[in-house]
């Protein structure tokens, strides 16, 4: 690569999670769409402690394509820690997010890339027009948290994904923000820049391709983004209180309608029922509280998202700095 490359026009970050077998076949399919747009760009891979060869497939890669850097964290830090560090190293004057199974067409990069000139928007989303194959449980609880998330903040997440094409100035922005969870779609929608969108279709997925998320893992996802972006789960727990107080005075209406009649409760049912569901309530309660306290907690620790083990560097004017980003 020679010295114009040293601020490409393009960048594109690719975080990783156990995609040796993706990779190739990434770069293979990418680079003929980026080259056809007669620009400087470059691929910047964000290694996310992979269990796998992905550091070692990054590593070949690059010598075959001189446009390739990458990071490797010391462990998995989340994907999202990976989109971040992914946008601290990118030099573009745009920035695409994608991800490496190919579920995002790189063919749109073309798309987005000319929208985004045209309409002169900040933002340029990638937007599905149906959800690819999954299971019951996972589909019925991505609805859930779309609707809760609609409804407690007002930004509709439904169909979005993390393939975006950002303008330095919403990176630069992104970058700017302390706050030490960070979820990537929730807060570019949330910045309310200019927006445009294309939609696809995600291709079937194959062996490879199957999705490194878990039901454990999606549901911890969610419930930080909810706690992070709303208020939500502390105002459902005011309603949960206030339905309890209602059930409670209706009963004891009722309990005390019955004494002044002279009839005597047969035994204890309805005071076993009472406590279970207000005990229920109350630990419920303790759950969503401590989970707010425990983000405020990370917070005042002004630990870094991640953690850099080893950087692939190709024909860069000066390394960039990665542990400042907290």
């Amino acid at each position: 690569m020679t010295d114009n490359h040293l601020n490409p026009q393009l960048s594109v970050v690719i975080p990783v999670f156990n995609e040796a077998g993706n990779l190739a076949a990434f770069c293979e399919a990418i680079s003929p769409v980026c080259d056809a747009l007669r620009l400087d760009w470059e691929l910047v891979f964000v290694d996310d402690g992979s269990g796998d060869e992905s550091w070692q497939e990054i590593c070949t890669l690059a010598n075959q394509w001189a446009r390739l850097s990458g990071i490797r964290f010391t462990r998995n830090f989340g994907k999202e820690a990976a989109i971040y560090a992914g946008l601290m190293y990118s030099r573009g004057d745009s920035i695409v997010v994608m991800d490496a199974d190919l579920q995002h067409p790189p063919q749109l990069i073309k798309e987005m890339w000319e929208l985004q000139n045209e309409t002169g928007a900040d933002i340029v989303s990638g937007v599905k027009q149906r959800r690819q194959a999954e299971s019951l449980s996972r589909g019925v609880g991505a609805r859930i948290f779309y609707w809760l998330f609609k409804r407690s903040t007002g930004i509709d997440l439904a169909l979005s994904t993390d393939f975006k094409m950002i303008s330095s100035r919403v990176r630069e922005l992104y970058l700017s923000i302390p706050e030490r969870y960070r979820f990537f779609r929730g807060m570019t929608r949330w910045f309310g820049f200019p927006e445009q969108t294309v939609c696809f279709d995600p291709p079937t997925r194959k062996q490879a391709q199957f999705s490194r998320w878990n039901n454990r893992g999606l549901f911890r996802y969610a419930l930080g983004s909810l706690i992070a972006y709303s208020s939500l789960p502390i105002r459902l727990l005011g309603w949960l209180g206030a339905g309890t107080f209602l059930f409670g005075f209706i009963l004891g209406v009722q309990t005390l309608f019955n004494k002044f009649n002279g009839q005597a409760d047969e035994g204890f049912t309805t005071v076993i029922l009472t406590v279970v569901i207000i005990g229920g309530f109350l630990m419920m309660g303790l759950s969503i509280v401590g989970g707010y306290m425990m983000e405020i907690f990370r917070q005042v620790q002004q630990r870094p998202n991640f953690i850099v083990h080893e950087e692939l560097q190709t024909n860069r004017s000066s390394p960039a700095s990665f542990n400042e980003g907290i």
